[in-house]
């Protein structure tokens, strides 16, 4: 807001209309601060499947199993450098002469282990199929700066089922229930407990092959507790609360997802594919815990909507393929989405409807080489895409791109 008195004088040293105040005592608040973010990631892992199939006249059975270990880290080292705007002889950004202001010094790591097993059981027109998956999660945290240690293991058990009924050879009716799970992080107090969800759908799925027509509906419902909210610079967090979870309380999330793919012939050497899908989420708080100071939900009440939740989206896809030569047109639309959690309509934040045009076109030059050009955003719309952190800001410009792929894999 530079208009506001408040902020006009910032807005001033942004721009270079005027150079920034200096305090010898102290870093003057006209001071641009350059963040130093030095992260190293480590993710690596190893995974074993095992299956088994067997056939009889009237039953069928499949079994899978599997195990997986997985480790990963990060390492942050992040400082901050203090620059001064000077305007003579022209702008200008210098030292502030203070020394880097340590922000984060910390180490976190998670080892994993997981053990899946699931087991389909086909007979006439119905297949069963259970499963189940357990996860035992150990991290620890090590924050050099604040002089803290954390340690936590989890161990949880996720079972599921789906019953699937063949009501013909191209039309399969199915419904399921699953248990869901999401481990607290690295570091976080003892008090914050990990998100458990139970997830429901049914609904009906089309594959005619004879028509090259697929299609699906599907109604789902989840029953959410414990949920987890995190604290990030995206959402406007104070440093002193980054990357801290919350326990927000209960919350339903409902809806209906439909999806209709179509291959339309022409001749024996071209097609054209169709794609089309739309899905319907309503999402609201069943409770919400008290003391939440994550952004977006502090106004929260049971009852009210979840924040960053679209109501509607929606994507058409038409292509046409050929001889050597692939050409996409997607349009893809996302309705207005709340930025906080105010039951108040008149209070709340929205992000404007956003309908996004892409397109592409390639052309195989040989078996190993495509030549392609891409163009995202065709229509250069602007639109409110969020007002977090630092004020509104429209969506991703016009982008064009050009370029060679080589496919190097051998046969």
């Amino acid at each position: 807001y530079p208009e506001l008195p408040t902020y006009a004088r910032f807005y001033e040293v942004l721009t270079g209309a005027r150079a920034s105040t200096v305090d010898p005592t102290m870093r003057s608040d006209e001071t641009l601060m350059q963040a130093v973010n030095e992260r190293r990631y480590v993710s690596q892992g190893v995974q074993s499947t095992l299956t088994f199939d067997e056939e009889s006249e009237q039953l069928r059975h499949h079994l899978e199993a599997g195990v997986r270990l997985h480790q990963d880290s990060i390492t942050s080292d992040q400082r901050l450098r203090g620059y001064l705007v000077e305007t003579s002889p022209s702008p200008n950004l210098v030292r502030d002469g203070y020394a880097p202001e340590q922000v984060t010094d910390r180490t976190a790591s998670t080892v994993a282990a997981a053990l899946y097993a699931t087991y389909a059981l086909d007979f006439g027109i119905f297949r069963a199929a259970p499963g189940v998956r357990t996860e035992i999660i150990h991290s620890r945290v090590d924050d050099r700066l604040n002089d803290l240690e954390g340690r936590r293991t989890t161990a949880v058990v996720l079972p599921g089922l789906t019953f699937t009924t063949f009501a013909t050879e191209w039309l399969a009716v199915f419904a399921g229930v699953h248990r869901g799970f999401s481990p607290v992080g690295a570091g976080q107090s003892d008090a914050i407990r990990p998100e458990t969800s139970l997830s429901y759908e049914a609904g009906a799925r089309l594959d005619h092959e004879a028509s090259h027509t697929q299609a699906e509906l599907v109604g789902f419902f989840n029953d959410y507790r414990n949920i987890l909210l995190t604290c990030s610079g995206s959402t406007s967090c104070s440093a002193a609360e980054l990357d801290t979870q919350f326990n927000g309380g209960s919350a339903n999330v409902g809806g209906l997802e439909a999806l209709v793919r179509h291959t339309l012939r022409l001749g024996d050497a071209w097609r054209m594919p169709m794609r089309a899908s739309y899905a319907l989420t309503m999402a609201s708080f069943r409770h919400v815990e008290p003391g939440i100071t994550t952004p977006g939900y502090m106004d929260a009440q049971d009852g009210s909507p979840l924040a960053f939740v679209p109501t509607h989206q929606g994507q058409v896809q038409l292509g046409l393929e050929g001889h050597g030569f692939t050409a996409n047109v997607q349009l893809a639309v996302t309705g207005e989405m709340r930025e906080n959690s105010a039951e108040d309509r008149d209070e709340a934040w929205f992000t404007d409807r956003i309908a996004m045009l892409d397109a592409s076109v390639s052309y195989a030059l040989s078996p190993r080489v495509r030549l392609y050009v891409r163009g995202e955003n065709l229509t250069n719309a602007a639109p409110l895409a969020s007002r977090r952190p630092y004020g509104a800001r429209p969506v991703k410009p016009l982008i064009a791109m050009a370029g060679l792929e080589l496919d190097l894999a051998r046969d």
